[in-house]
């Protein structure tokens, strides 16, 4: 993945030599995504992809190829990676988010695919946190999505663990960006941190900790005395 990176950059170095003016802002690209640069895989998600999508000629293709391509892509790293990626664009252009990528991606988390299904559901939680002007309908969708998908299942069979793993970063999320939520929603979300408290993998139990303190501290704050 890193050659195809350095091989893009170069081929769009040669085309910005040659062609000119034919790509807008060319050379500012090539300025921010440079060979190197992009030979780390962390910094051209999270840091190049961001500085790339503020030029308006890219901002559709790039939340697209995010949301479509890598949200769903195959290796864990980089659907996580995508989620932040796409979290951080989502502030650019937060209307073409609510409107033509938040709702695919919530029907996405009951896809029959693991890849899909966890890479959305990651994406939503990043999205999330973002706290993004979303409606009332969508913030109830968001609220109940993790009873959702525990009612169907789908943290049973194969990858379970990495779905527990996306619900508690949801938890997380959620509660950071103080979504709206119901008592009977509050106390619903804490049922299922409870069962990934004591889930056997230790990763699942370091991740629903956090989702735990956030819950508690932007729900059930304890008052001073």
């Amino acid at each position: 993945e890193v050659n195809c990176r350095r091989a893009a950059s170069a081929a769009f170095q040669e085309s910005v030599g040659r062609l000119g003016n034919i790509h807008k802002h060319g050379i500012s690209i090539l300025t921010t995504a440079d060979y190197f640069a992009l030979g780390n895989r962390n910094e051209s998600f999270l840091t190049l992809a961001p500085e790339i999508a503020k030029f308006e000629e890219y901002q559709i293709p790039m939340i697209r190829h995010l949301a479509d391509v890598k949200s769903v892509h195959w290796d864990v790293q980089v659907r996580q990676l995508a989620s932040r990626s796409l979290a951080k664009i989502s502030v650019i252009n937060p209307a073409y988010i609510i409107s033509s990528v938040l709702p695919r991606l919530l029907d996405q988390c009951f896809s029959e695919d693991l890849a899909t299904r966890h890479g959305s559901l990651l994406a939503v939680a990043e999205v999330t946190i973002k706290s993004l002007p979303l409606d009332d309908s969508t913030r109830t969708i968001i609220a109940d999505l993790i009873p959702s998908i525990e009612k169907r299942r789908l943290y049973r069979g194969r990858g379970g663990e990495v779905m527990r793993a996306a619900a508690c970063r949801l938890i997380e999320c959620i509660s950071v960006s103080r979504l709206p939520l119901s008592v009977k929603q509050q106390v619903r979300l804490l049922d299922s941190i409870d069962a990934c408290l004591v889930h056997p993998t230790e990763g699942i139990q370091k991740i629903a900790a956090q989702a735990l303190g956030a819950l508690m501290y932007h729900y059930f704050p304890v008052g001073k005395s």
